[in-house]
């Protein structure tokens, strides 16, 4: 016989089912961010207007991501971008599925031009926002190169797209500097000294009248000789980026005349090195070649005191060298990174160089 309290139970099982045994608890959540604030800034945190300007050559701009709040991810789109526009992302944590979360940065890499003046396009997503990035990239047909070159043996090396360098060996007791080079092209001349070290002071190019082809004069008045090397850079014109040319013209150390870790030549896998306007970091290889027995004690010369950088400006220094190698694991290896800041209203031409005669040339156009 069913008791009354069997009945009541079963009354109470109908009216609230969950009655008598534990209740599930809801499942946690954990809301993102409402709004995800994208922004592009350059590569050294100052203001983009996110609108560049690239040189017809090879060249590379690098940019910051900027997110608010860091929990934000982000991609990259890419639906819009000509094939002469890649990119390369250098930091931001992966967040799966092509996203990057928090803040980044981001290398785009722009292929030579050998066509008329063109433009494109990326997009920077978040979850709200989509930030376009354009870049103008100049035309190569129109533009004019210099057709640079030496005249006397092994003293001067050509640096395409249109730069030389001219190599001489201190002497004493003069220790004169005198050489002479010459152009072959029609391009327009304004030939000037634009940058010195401290013993290239007075350094001039003259144009000799009645020759052909054109040939200038390199001189500089005699000066103590010394072992880090002395180097004037001139310009044959106004550089912009359809008339670029620079010659340097380096007075170095005899070589034997060098301490021995320094009695070396040493290659890198570009001599030269062109920016768009908002600036960037490369990162270059290089190998050194010694003349003596490699040793383990020898000081690692891709260390960026070795390095002098001739980059002449009004607005303060704007191009570096620094080191991304210690040497530790090979001695005769390195890498070297070397950054260019935004650029403001003139297209400027820079030059690092070493006592033992490597030469790296640098270019940005105005922003």
């Amino acid at each position: 016989m069913r008791t009354g309290w069997w009945v009541l139970a079963s009354i109470l099982a109908v009216a609230f089912p969950g009655a008598g045994r534990a209740q599930a608890q809801p499942e946690a959540t954990v809301a993102g961010p409402k709004t995800c604030d994208i922004n592009i800034d350059n590569w050294n945190g100052t203001y983009s207007d996110r609108t560049y300007v690239a040189p017809y050559y090879e060249s590379i701009l690098t940019i910051a991501v900027r997110v608010n709040p860091v929990t934000c991810t982000w991609r990259i789109d890419h639906s819009d971008a000509p094939g002469w526009i890649r990119t390369d992302i250098i930091s931001g944590a992966s967040a799966g599925n092509g996203y990057r979360r928090g803040p980044g940065v981001v290398d785009i890499k722009l292929s030579k031009n050998k066509g008329y003046a063109r433009g494109g396009r990326l997009r920077f997503v978040s979850s709200s926002y989509s930030v376009p990035v354009d870049i103008d990239q100049f035309n190569a047909i129109g533009s004019c190169a210099y057709q640079l070159k030496g005249t006397t043996p092994g003293e001067w090396t050509a640096v395409p797209p249109a730069f030389l360098v001219v190599r001489q060996a201190m002497s004493m007791p003069s220790n004169n500097f005198l050489s002479r080079i010459t152009d072959a092209s029609n391009c327009y001349i304004n030939p000037r000294a634009q940058a010195y070290t401290f013993g290239m002071t007075g350094a001039k190019i003259q144009q000799m009248t009645g020759v052909t082809p054109r040939t200038f004069v390199l001189t500089r008045p005699g000066v103590a000789r010394n072992t880090t090397g002395e180097g004037a850079l001139f310009v044959l014109s106004d550089p912009t980026p359809l008339k670029l040319s620079g010659v340097l013209a380096l007075d170095l150390p005899m070589l034997a005349a060098l301490p021995p870790d320094q009695q070396v030549t040493q290659s890198f896998d570009k001599t030269f090195i062109s920016f768009a306007d908002g600036g960037g970091v490369v990162r270059i290889d290089g190998k050194v070649h010694r003349s003596m027995t490699p040793s383990p004690t020898r000081p690692c010369l891709f260390a960026p005191a070795y390095y002098t950088v001739m980059a002449p400006t009004s607005s303060g220094p704007w191009l570096s060298v620094t080191s991304e190698s210690s040497c530790k694991s090979d001695i005769d290896h390195g890498t070297l990174v070397i950054a260019a800041k935004p650029n403001g209203p003139y297209d400027r031409v820079g030059v690092i160089f070493t006592p033992w005669g490597s030469v790296i040339f640098v270019s940005q156009p105005a922003g």
